[in-house]
């Protein structure tokens, strides 16, 4: 009987025990917020990441050089297509 009503439970309302636990943790995550409040939170420092050799870092090492140069040169397009454009006559709107 318990198997049964453990199926209909699943079927009809979306829950397993899966759930549970999942909703068990959050409650033991929110009340160990509440308890030690920032002082378990990690403080994350790009530098030592860097150092350290930490991929997510290293990755985007130079990264908004390299933004600033293609929007410089999106800007630089930009100007002589519209360059052309009032060359050849086409107004723009």
């Amino acid at each position: 009987m318990l198997n049964e009503f453990g199926g209909q439970l699943g079927l009809w309302l979306g829950f397993s025990i899966i759930t549970i636990i999942e909703c068990c943790c959050l409650v033991v995550m929110v009340c160990l917020y509440a308890i030690f409040g920032r002082k378990v939170v990690r403080r994350v420092n790009p530098e030592g990441a860097h150092e350290s050799g930490d991929w997510r870092i290293t990755d985007v090492h130079g990264l908004r050089d390299e933004l600033d140069i293609h929007e410089y040169l999106d800007r630089q397009k930009a100007r002589q297509y519209m360059a052309r454009m009032r060359e050849n006559g086409v107004k723009n709107e």
